[in-house]
């Protein structure tokens, strides 16, 4: 017995653990309440225009900031290519107009109670993109909770 030599044994494969990077947990809603009582009891409830108003003023905000970058970024731009920059400011002045054109669509498809756009163009993709980021601004002055009402009407609808 004592003679015996013993292999080392294969190394058996593990079992992995999965980890899932979430962006919400259970009650994140509450991380920044201060016990005080919520605005208006909790009542959050806003009128849809709410949701226009500020995802124009979203657009607008990304619009002014893609154009300062342009801006500021054309001089470098051109040293590469001196048509760099009248690329850019083109492609800018067409996506502005594409995405003016689809909010304008959406709001009157809102308004007259009927889709003028297909569904992936009305309720997916630069829907609940622009969604996002309205949130996303309107959080920044605190009325994070009345837009996202008023967007989640105007995606039901």
């Amino acid at each position: 017995m004592g003679d015996e030599v013993t292999e080392p044994m294969a190394e058996l494969p593990r079992v992995q653990l999965i980890h899932i990077d979430v962006d919400r947990r259970l009650g994140h809603e509450w991380d920044r309440w201060d016990g005080k009582p919520l605005p208006n009891q909790g009542d959050f409830d806003s009128s849809p225009r709410l949701f226009f108003a500020w995802s124009a003023l979203t657009l607008a905000a990304g619009g002014i900031l893609s154009a300062f970058l342009i801006y500021i970024l054309s001089p470098r731009l051109a040293l590469v290519h001196r048509a760099i920059p009248d690329v850019l400011w083109t492609g800018w002045a067409a996506g502005g107009v594409l995405l003016g054109g689809w909010w304008v669509l959406m709001a009157l498809g809102y308004r007259l109670n009927r889709p003028l756009l297909p569904e992936r163009l009305a309720e997916r993709g630069p829907f609940l993109r622009l969604m996002r980021f309205t949130s996303g601004l309107a959080d920044r002055f605190g009325r994070r909770d009345w837009v996202e009402n008023a967007a989640v009407k105007v995606y039901n609808a």
